[in-house]
């Protein structure tokens, strides 16, 4: 199930309970406890989502400069040893759509082979420009460069909310849900503003979901901006088919790859012709 529909049921289900489930009352004073329960969860989720948006907006920098490294490693190459460009073409398109293909919190361990592949084919590299020594020792440097982003990647890609802290807040939205139940008093409006309540509940969860998974914006995150690297190479952009399948991404207008990458030896790649 796409996650445009799951989310578009769970807020049909919950409008539904709101209207739907019978009336009932509690014997205590229910509005201090849910104003107690409600700033409770406001404050656990509001840490949460900064927290989450503060690795978000490093992990944004973090891949825009390996972006930008890998462009430089590449062109780098093509004015220090022109017959090796085509090597080097290979090396990091391979290792580009390795990095398209898996989630962004894992990406860095399951590309490992294809950014030593890479790693290799940089130290091959042998200079005939005049320039040469000082140029290589700048692609050295991005080398280098290279090997700490992913590192960095690594650490703020990781997720923040545990399976124990979901436990607590998904705790307590199901206590704040029941609470407003309570406090109906059968008219329309009072059932609108329960759902509303129910609906702006979940959303906030759910956005706090895509925050921790580094699926907010992740078009505009990797996407996109990551098809400046094949733009570079000459090559067509890559799109995993699941991540256009899923909504999560838009298809292009102009041509483009698709498939699954799974290993070097475990992929499976063509070309969407978008000529006409």
């Amino acid at each position: 199930m796409q996650r445009k529909t799951f989310k578009f049921l769970m807020c049909l289900i919950l409008l539904l309970i709101a209207f739907n489930a019978p009336l009932f009352k509690l014997n205590f004073d229910v509005a201090s406890i849910l104003t107690v329960i409600s700033l409770l969860f406001a404050i656990l989720v509001g840490f949460f989502i900064a927290t989450a948006t503060s690795n978000y907006l490093a992990l944004q920098s973090l891949i825009a400069q390996e972006d930008a490294g890998l462009i430089a490693v590449y062109k780098y190459c093509c004015t220090i040893a022109p017959q090796m460009a085509s090597k080097m073409i290979e090396a990091i398109d391979t290792y580009a759509i390795a990095a398209l293909s898996f989630e962004l919190t894992d990406y860095v361990g399951k590309t490992r082979e294809e950014f030593e592949n890479l790693s290799k084919t940089v130290e091959e590299v042998n200079f005939n420009d005049p320039r040469g020594a000082e140029l290589i020792s700048l692609l050295y440097e991005k080398k280098n460069s290279l090997y700490q982003t992913r590192q960095n990647v690594a650490l703020v890609a990781r997720r923040i909310v545990t399976k124990s802290h979901w436990f607590v807040l998904g705790s307590l939205a199901v206590l704040i849900d029941l609470l407003v139940l309570s406090i109906r008093d059968g008219s329309f409006f009072s059932s609108l503003v329960t759902s509303i309540l129910f609906i702006v509940t979940f959303l906030t969860l759910f956005l706090l979901n895509d925050v921790d998974n580094n699926r907010f914006l992740e078009q505009a995150l990797v996407y996109e901006n990551s098809q400046q690297i094949f733009k570079a190479l000459g090559k067509p952009m890559y799109y995993a088919e699941n991540i256009i399948k899923n909504g999560r991404a838009s298809e292009p207008q102009e041509s483009y790859r698709t498939g699954y990458y799974n290993s070097p030896r475990d992929n499976a790649i063509r070309l969407v012709n978008k000529s006409g």
